[in-house]
């Protein structure tokens, strides 16, 4: 599964790409073979301190496209996870943009594979 994060400015721009993909109209970075959903949940709770567990039941990460029988899903970052990443600087971006995803998140059988295949300028 290729996970393609990407920056839109409003829930409704990027929900419009639900079903194809940013493209070209945003700037993004493709990964293969994790789950974003719990990579999200991680990289909040690593950063703000909140569980996991408490992130789920506050709806996090909150869908703006659900998922169909198709298997797109586009889900907004919360305020307090866009506000940490913001705060630790582009070059600690960087290292996590070009490093493996946190491993709790990762496809156990193919963790070897899950780093960044492609970028078009998201960092």
């Amino acid at each position: 599964m290729d996970v393609e994060f990407f920056l839109a400015p409003t829930n409704r721009s990027a929900a419009t790409v639900r079903s194809t993909g940013p493209g070209r109209a945003f700037e993004s970075l493709v990964y293969e073979c994790f789950y974003p959903d719990d990579a999200v949940l991680e990289w909040e709770s690593r950063l703000t301190g909140v569980t996991v567990e408490r992130l789920r039941r506050r709806g996090e990460p909150r869908a703006v496209a659900s998922m169909r029988n198709d298997g797109y899903e586009v889900f907004a970052l919360s305020e307090q996870l866009r506000t940490a990443l913001a705060s630790v600087g582009k070059d600690a971006l960087h290292g996590v943009a070009r490093g493996a995803p946190i491993p709790s998140a990762v496809d156990p059988g193919r963790a070897e594979q899950s780093r960044p295949r492609a970028s078009r300028k998201l960092l």
